[in-house]
């Protein structure tokens, strides 16, 4: 069962502290004129200072910890920081490959199984003159855009882009006759295919 104590015993360790040091005190001088035993008044303040002890351990137990909170932050800020950003540089060299990423461990392994399955998304709007292709890499490099007309079967790959939007500027195959363009794309990281085909958007457009 939970010992209660009276109103008078400070609830936080500080003021804890405090009122204890307070007592071993003032007990030695109080506790005779109550007509306390010696053997009661050292008791007393043995355990004022048992309790002023612990205390006092565990003030110097957060404060190491909280030293040592500090001193982690700030390699994390520092020496980690740097490696994350020298980690930037060697992803941009033409000769990083994912195996040697991922040897270093610096791409994420989940996001390495996500691109097996990633595909990008499209989003279509038709403009006199061209085609607008807009669409979501996917935290990859960028996608090539195919294009087929809708009937026929070879898709053509009409380019590659890394922003979004991509615009198709080509002529109609017959001036002055529209015709429906189907739309399909498929992501790339470092010059890499990955991924599979986006799902198939499809333009009507008359030039």
């Amino acid at each position: 069962m939970k010992k209660k104590y009276g109103y008078f015993i400070p609830r936080t360790d500080g003021e804890l502290l405090r009122w204890l040091n307070n007592f071993k005190e003032q007990i030695n001088i109080a506790g005779p004129t109550l007509g306390l035993t010696p053997i009661q008044v050292t008791e007393l303040a043995d355990k004022a200072q048992k309790g002023i002890d612990a205390l006092l351990s565990v003030v110097i137990k957060k404060q190491d910890y909280m030293d040592a909170v500090l001193f982690k932050n700030m390699v994390r800020d520092e020496e980690v920081g740097f490696i994350a950003n020298a980690a930037v540089v060697l992803k941009r060299n033409p000769l990083f490959t994912d195996n040697i990423g991922g040897a270093l461990g610096i791409i994420n392994t989940t996001s390495l199984q996500d691109r097996v399955t990633l595909k990008p998304t499209l989003k279509v709007n038709v403009f006199p003159q061209y085609v607008e292709v807009g669409f979501n890499k996917q935290g990859q490099t960028g996608v090539s855009v195919f294009s087929r007309i809708h009937g026929t079967d070879e898709w053509i790959k009409i380019g590659d882009a890394e922003r979004s939007p991509y615009k198709d500027t080509r002529p109609l195959q017959v001036p002055g006759k529209a015709e429906i363009r189907e739309y399909m794309a498929l992501c790339y990281s470092n010059d890499e295919s990955v991924g599979q085909n986006s799902e198939v958007s499809i333009a009507v457009f008359g030039g």
